[in-house]
Protein backbone atom coordinates (compact mmCIF):
# COMPACT_ATOMS: atom_id res chain seq x y z
CA UNK A 1 0.00 0.00 0.00
CA UNK A 2 1.43 3.53 -0.90
CA UNK A 3 1.36 6.56 1.38
CA UNK A 4 -0.53 9.40 0.02
CA UNK A 5 -0.36 11.38 -2.47
CA UNK A 6 -3.14 13.90 -1.82
CA UNK A 7 -4.02 15.24 2.52
CA UNK A 8 -7.00 17.10 2.88
CA UNK A 9 -7.38 19.06 5.36
CA UNK A 10 -11.08 20.04 7.48
CA UNK A 11 -11.30 23.02 10.07
CA UNK A 12 -14.22 23.51 11.77
CA UNK A 13 -14.75 27.82 11.77
CA UNK A 14 -17.85 27.04 14.34
CA UNK A 15 -18.80 24.15 16.55
CA UNK A 16 -19.92 21.53 14.50
CA UNK A 17 -22.73 19.20 16.70
CA UNK A 18 -23.66 16.01 15.71
CA UNK A 19 -26.88 16.93 14.32
CA UNK A 20 -24.94 19.32 12.02
CA UNK A 21 -23.48 16.17 9.95
CA UNK A 22 -20.35 16.65 10.60
CA UNK A 23 -18.18 14.12 8.28
CA UNK A 24 -18.11 10.57 8.01
CA UNK A 25 -15.04 8.31 7.96
CA UNK A 26 -14.77 4.62 6.91
CA UNK A 27 -11.31 3.75 9.39
CA UNK A 28 -9.18 1.51 7.01
CA UNK A 29 -11.04 1.87 3.69
CA UNK A 30 -8.05 3.51 1.68
CA UNK A 31 -7.04 0.32 1.11
CA UNK A 32 -10.03 -0.07 -0.93
CA UNK A 33 -10.29 2.97 -2.93
CA UNK A 34 -7.53 2.62 -5.38
CA UNK A 35 -9.29 1.80 -8.70
CA UNK A 36 -6.28 0.72 -10.36
CA UNK A 37 -5.64 -1.98 -8.07
CA UNK A 38 -9.59 -2.88 -6.79
CA UNK A 39 -11.45 -3.93 -9.39
CA UNK A 40 -14.41 -3.39 -7.69
CA UNK A 41 -14.01 0.54 -7.51
CA UNK A 42 -16.03 2.27 -10.03
CA UNK A 43 -13.37 4.80 -10.98
CA UNK A 44 -15.88 7.52 -12.78
CA UNK A 45 -17.58 7.56 -9.25
CA UNK A 46 -14.92 7.20 -6.37
CA UNK A 47 -17.06 8.91 -4.28
CA UNK A 48 -18.63 7.52 -1.12
CA UNK A 49 -22.17 9.48 -2.18
CA UNK A 50 -22.42 6.49 -4.73
CA UNK A 51 -23.79 3.05 -3.86
CA UNK A 52 -21.29 1.48 -6.65
CA UNK A 53 -18.57 2.69 -3.66
CA UNK A 54 -20.09 2.08 -0.60
CA UNK A 55 -17.64 0.38 1.99
CA UNK A 56 -19.73 -3.05 1.26
CA UNK A 57 -19.67 -2.59 -2.47
CA UNK A 58 -15.59 -2.43 -2.50
CA UNK A 59 -14.88 -4.80 -0.38
CA UNK A 60 -15.07 -3.26 2.88
CA UNK A 61 -16.80 -6.02 6.11
CA UNK A 62 -20.42 -5.65 5.82
CA UNK A 63 -20.21 -4.78 9.70
CA UNK A 64 -17.58 -1.70 8.41
CA UNK A 65 -17.62 0.69 11.45
CA UNK A 66 -17.79 4.49 10.57
CA UNK A 67 -16.58 7.33 12.13
CA UNK A 68 -18.53 10.50 12.95
CA UNK A 69 -17.15 12.85 15.58
CA UNK A 70 -18.69 16.50 16.79
CA UNK A 71 -15.70 19.13 15.74
CA UNK A 72 -15.06 22.25 18.40
CA UNK A 73 -14.41 25.33 16.59
CA UNK A 74 -10.58 25.44 15.23
CA UNK A 75 -10.60 21.60 15.28
CA UNK A 76 -8.56 20.20 12.49
CA UNK A 77 -8.89 16.76 10.55
CA UNK A 78 -6.10 15.89 8.57
CA UNK A 79 -6.87 12.52 6.38
CA UNK A 80 -5.96 10.45 3.37
CA UNK A 81 -7.67 12.16 0.37
CA UNK A 82 -8.92 8.17 -0.25
CA UNK A 83 -10.41 7.23 3.32
CA UNK A 84 -14.12 6.95 2.23
CA UNK A 85 -15.54 10.32 3.56
CA UNK A 86 -18.78 11.84 3.21
CA UNK A 87 -20.21 14.53 4.99
CA UNK A 88 -23.53 13.96 7.24
CA UNK A 89 -26.66 15.73 6.43
CA UNK A 90 -27.39 18.76 8.71
CA UNK A 91 -30.78 17.97 10.79
CA UNK A 92 -29.77 21.23 12.87
CA UNK A 93 -31.31 24.99 12.20
CA UNK A 94 -27.68 26.26 11.52
CA UNK A 95 -25.19 26.41 8.88
CA UNK A 96 -22.21 24.07 9.02
CA UNK A 97 -19.03 26.48 8.45
CA UNK A 98 -15.77 24.22 7.64
CA UNK A 99 -12.40 25.58 5.27
CA UNK A 100 -11.60 22.63 3.55
CA UNK A 101 -8.33 22.49 1.50
CA UNK A 102 -5.56 19.59 -0.29
CA UNK A 103 -2.43 19.33 -0.17
CA UNK A 104 -0.78 17.07 -3.20
CA UNK A 105 2.89 15.68 -2.40
CA UNK A 106 5.22 17.14 -5.45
Amino acid sequence: HAPAHLLNVLVALDDITMDMGPTEFVPGSQVLTNHRSNPRVVAEEVVYQFASNSPAAIGAPADAATLQVPLPAGSVVIFDDRILHRGGGNASALDRYVAYFSWKRP
